[in-house]
């Protein structure tokens, strides 16, 4: 684990460098990363930066966690000795390859956008710029998630999230059981044995509870906090976007649509991605039954 740090340490200047000037001149930014000379020099910097960025996530989620979903930080050395266990990094590395050719698939989709609409630069050179833009949006969103917790100071909204979570897991072996008796059990009956083991009771007052606790002042005003920030780094976003198009000679009009392709197929492709992942899980579980 020392030997981690010790490289996660050493990047760290450089890594803040990048992250300030892509954050506060997103164009001058752009315009230095589409030079000939920054291209022949530091052509692997963005993918080493978006790397870097999924590791300070995973540590900074522990200390600033979404309420919704927290991360609980270990209550001992011992606990901090497991959690850096070569297994633990072996997971973690992982979930970083997959997460970078997630990012790498989202580039080309939108690289894709870009060459319909004119754009004659080479694929690399984008996905090297927008490889820091991932990065950095990935830190602001631990940041921004982790607002979330303003609304938990009081007391209705935490105990509504526990009894959530709490429900979540007493609910998982009754929805196990209905995956596994699907196709032998007509459905009539799978759903009066739901409602007799009250599984449908219990999640119905778990959402009643959450709806309440969306009405508590303090979780109106994270929320609020939230979206205004989610509509700062959404103009950060299209600020840089747009001056993407006209460095590289597109109108406006072209940018827009560019834009809205990109959407309309990232978000197909993000469906596909999901519907692949909800397969697997019930494939795994059906193989328990």
């Amino acid at each position: 684990m020392k030997d981690y740090l010790d490289a996660l340490v050493k990047e760290l200047p450089q890594y803040m460098v990048h992250f300030v000037r892509c954050l506060i001149s997103p164009r001058r930014f752009i315009s230095e990363r589409l030079s000939e000379e920054w291209q022949s020099d530091h052509i692997k910097e963005g993918v080493s930066f978006l790397v870097l960025s999924f590791i300070l996530a995973v540590v900074l989620v522990v200390n600033f966690p979404d309420a919704s979903d927290p991360v609980r930080m270990p209550k001992s050395d011992a606990d901090m000795i497991e959690l850096a266990s070569d297994a633990d990094m072996i997971e973690l590395a992982s979930k970083g390859v997959y997460q970078l050719f997630l990012v790498l698939g989202a580039a080309f989709i939108t690289f894709l956008c870009w060459k319909m609409v004119g754009v004659k630069s080479n694929f690399i050179t984008f996905f090297n710029a927008i490889s820091y833009f991932c990065g950095v949006f990935l830190i602001l969103s631990v940041f921004i998630g982790a607002v979330s917790n303003i609304a938990l100071l009081d007391p209705v909204v935490g105990k509504a999230w526990v009894n959530m979570e709490k429900t979540s897991e007493e609910i998982k072996p009754v929805m196990k059981e209905i995956l596994c008796s699907s196709g032998e059990v007509p459905f009539g009956d799978t759903q009066r044995n739901l409602q007799q083991t009250g599984a449908h009771e219990k999640m119905q007052n778990a959402l009643e509870q959450i709806t309440l606790a969306k009405q508590q002042p303090l979780a109106i005003i994270s929320l609020g906090i939230q979206l205004v920030l989610f509509i700062v780094i959404f103009i950060w976003l299209f600020s840089a976007w747009l001056f993407y198009g006209k460095q590289n000679g597109i109108g406006t009009g072209k940018v827009v649509a560019a834009g809205l392709m990109a959407v309309v197929l990232l978000f197909s492709a993000n469906l596909v991605v999901t519907l692949i992942q909800v397969s697997a899980e019930n494939m795994e579980v059906l193989r328990s039954c």
